[in-house]
């Protein structure tokens, strides 16, 4: 679609700076711009919503798998045997409360029927929004893993 802009931001380790640039971004235009990040990129960089007038435009897609859990699908770390535990940082922040705090619009989706309303729902509404969506940490690896073989 030519009316559609992606820009990325992958950040020194993967989780730098992401939030910040999303805002950054909003500010810079009157179109949508919709940030998809996961639960750890988006506390690492919470602070970049810490801004009194966060632009209607900004949307945040927050997948929460509970941690940051990226090493349990890609090469390499299961090698690590014991210490492969110590690369999960699972969080205990209520993102709905991080929400309400900087001022979003929030809402939950746990299931894929409930996540095409909730994105109906974002897409229409003229104020920053969050919407968490809730996976499970193993069925993604599953599914990744299989994707991969497509």
């Amino acid at each position: 679609n030519k009316n559609v802009t992606i820009r990325s931001n992958r950040g020194t380790s993967g989780i730098d700076g992401c939030t910040s640039t999303a805002v950054g971004e909003a500010m810079l235009t009157d179109k949508p711009v919709y940030l998809v990040t996961g639960d750890l990129a988006f506390l690492y960089d919470v602070n970049g919503l810490w801004n009194e007038n966060l632009p209607a435009n900004l949307k945040l897609i927050v997948l929460n798998n509970q941690g940051g859990r990226i090493f349990e699908m890609i090469n390499g770390p299961e090698k690590m045997g014991e210490a492969s535990r110590y690369q999960i940082t699972e969080q205990h922040r209520s993102l709905k409360k991080m929400a309400k705090h900087f001022g979003l619009k929030y809402e939950m989706a746990t299931k894929h029927a409930m996540l095409l309303k909730k994105i109906s729902k974002m897409v229409k509404l003229d104020r920053p929004f969050m919407l968490e969506i809730e996976t499970n940490p193993m069925a993604n690896s599953v599914f990744y893993k299989q994707f991969k073989t497509l």
